[in-house]
């Protein structure tokens, strides 16, 4: 049992961590996209961390694959929603400070790829 709760602390405290991580660069970022690129890795990483650590918290029970349906729920939508806000900014214009804009040519419809 302590080794149970050792380990589902340390993970819990692990995803703590990560949304700390993500509210630091969230501050400290320059622009969007880099804001939305931490935004999407850390809370996937840190809401899994914490998850996981219920999981093995409450052991083998109905809750716990309920909270495994979770993790597969937030492995699927947060990329996702990521993706389609980052792009919706950049095609609605929103292009702050971008060194390079490697989608320059689908944007204006020059598709190389036909």
């Amino acid at each position: 049992m302590i080794i149970q709760d050792i380990l589902a602390g340390f993970l819990m405290i692990s995803g703590v961590i990560f949304f700390l991580t993500t509210a630091i660069a969230l501050l400290r970022f320059p622009d969007f996209f880099s804001r939305m690129h931490a935004a999407s890795k850390c809370l996937v990483g840190g809401g899994i961390s914490i998850i996981f650590g219920l999981i093995i918290q409450e052991g083998i029970s109905p809750l716990s694959l309920r909270l495994l349906l979770l993790i597969i729920f937030l492995l699927i939508t947060t990329p996702v929603v990521g993706h389609a806000l980052t792009r919706s900014a950049y095609q609605y214009g929103y292009l702050s400070e971008m060194v390079q804009d490697d989608m320059k040519d689908l944007k204006a419809g020059n598709d190389s790829n036909d």
